[in-house]
């Protein structure tokens, strides 16, 4: 479905290309639309704003500027596309200093006071009778936050002041040097293992016992002071092993002779 509307400008009152794709940007910002695939020509732009393609071009006359808009979706439904570019078209009134609009294909020129107070959402009508036992609601005195700036582009971001202050905070806290309490708490955790690796551990720490005791002593101490560590008996087993080969094969008398 394409609709179409025009915006009538005084010769020297005419957008310019820049302005017209700032416009673009509010609108598909304030729609929840991601604006991709501009194309730019010497009269005009075209996008892709969401599921809608969105067409601007500039005619100048002798006496007068138009400013083409339309708004075009795969589906037959108008409205849905009419209410998109109602909006279009209105953000571009706020932003520019029209003399009139051409409302889709009557060529019928409204006054721009006319048509916005057309396009404006309607406001209810107040209710005559106030219900029993009911007290006037206050007002908020502070305006509700929004999710993003209308003027900012699409993909555009804007952390708030307590978004920086949590990250620095969760930064410095992730950090931080371990307390002596942490500390204790690993150890404490390190000595809680299984049952059967802590034996585990103990067998091979008297294994090296029984080939280097030297070796063995600091790796028993180790897991009297320090708690069961089986990677670490691994180490010292391959380490008593290496020296029991060294001296199997006679390396380790030539290395104490030449020391």
């Amino acid at each position: 479905m394409l609709s179409r509307s025009k915006i009538v400008y005084a010769p020297s009152a005419a957008p310019s290309l820049e302005t017209l794709e700032t416009v673009l940007s509010i609108f598909a910002a304030q729609q929840g639309l991601a604006m991709t695939g501009v194309e730019r020509d010497s009269d005009g732009l075209t996008c892709q704003a969401g599921n809608y393609t969105l067409s601007v071009k500039v005619l100048r006359t002798a006496n007068e500027t138009l400013v083409a808009l339309s708004a075009e979706r795969g589906t037959k439904a108008a409205r849905p596309v009419q209410k998109r570019l109602a909006a279009l078209t209105a953000i571009l009134l706020h932003n520019t200093h029209a003399d009139a609009v051409i409302w889709l294909d009557t060529e019928l020129r409204l006054p721009c006071d006319a048509f916005l107070d057309a396009v404006a959402p309607a406001t209810p009508a107040p209710s005559e009778f106030a219900p029993r036992r009911v007290a006037a609601r206050r007002l908020a005195t502070r305006p509700r936050p929004s999710a993003c700036n209308a003027v900012d582009a699409p993909g555009v971001t804007r952390l708030d002041a307590h978004v920086h202050a949590y990250e620095a905070h969760l930064r410095a806290h992730l950090r931080a040097d371990p307390t002596k309490e942490e500390m204790e708490e690993l150890r404490v955790a390190r000595r809680a293992g299984s049952t059967g690796m802590r034996v585990s551990t103990w067998a091979m720490s008297l294994a090296v016992a029984t080939v280097s005791l030297p070796v063995a002593a600091p790796l028993i101490v180790s897991n009297v002071v320090r708690g069961e560590d089986f990677r670490t008996a691994s180490l010292a087993m391959g380490l008593a092993g290496f020296f029991v080969a060294l001296d199997t094969t006679g390396t380790m008398t030539e290395i104490v002779t030449n020391l």
